[in-house]
């Protein structure tokens, strides 16, 4: 049986980016659940036909649809040969059912890895950030910017920033994240398989360290 490994960090803390490349590495399946909710309510799964009747009414998806998408995933390949799971549980009580659904399968996490970044790069890395309209390519006004001032090297669509990455906006994610989070890190600190990654440095420096950390080459 492949590994089983979740993937934390507020938003900006890079774990998009390493939970993919440690997905590669490993060769087992990396399982971003925002993106499988958002495909559930574009096909109008069961799923995501409910899902879609919260967020119209500006409520947070209930962990139940949330844990049984993530189950039905989980039991079926790729996934059932090992995961990263990205960005989840968000909360200790899909934390808890995680856990019940591995047993279930007999297996269990690996390790729960925690990319650890401070609010002062975040604020940095969010910020800054430009995304195309016509094909969501990323870019940074820093870090990685465009050829062109605000057009997209790929297709030439407009760049702009994301609502969501406004600075008030960020620091209330932010706010949110740390309040949500400390239940589910303290609940794998315990049980002996959280891992803290320092993330404020470069990718290619947080990826060598994740690397150490979990035990590959």
């Amino acid at each position: 049986m492949g590994a089983h490994i979740v993937f934390l960090g507020p938003p900006g803390s890079g774990k998009g980016t390493q939970s993919v490349l440690l997905g590669k590495k490993l060769k087992v399946a990396h399982v971003n659940v925002g993106e499988m909710l958002r495909e559930a309510i574009r096909t109008k799964s069961p799923v995501g036909v409910t899902a879609r009747e919260y967020l119209d009414r500006g409520e947070l998806v209930p962990d139940s649809l949330v844990i049984r998408l993530v189950g039905d995933l989980l039991s079926h390949p790729p996934a059932s040969n090992g995961f990263i799971l990205d960005g989840f549980p968000r909360t200790l009580l899909q934390a808890e059912e995680l856990e019940k659904l591995l047993e279930g399968d007999g297996g269990k996490l690996r390790h729960a890895i925690y990319l650890r970044v401070s609010k002062e790069k975040v604020l940095d890395r969010l910020t800054l950030r430009l995304v195309c309209g016509a094909c969501s390519a990323v870019y940074h006004q820093k870090y990685s910017p465009p050829r062109e001032k605000g057009k997209c090297d790929a297709c030439g669509g407009g760049l702009t920033g994301r609502n969501d990455d406004r600075p008030d906006v960020v620091a209330r994610r932010l706010a949110i994240y740390e309040k949500e989070s400390q239940p589910i890190l303290d609940y794998y600190r315990k049980k002996g398989i959280l891992r803290e990654v320092d993330g404020n440095g470069r990718p290619e420096e947080v990826t060598r360290t994740l690397y150490e950390v979990v035990g590959v080459k």
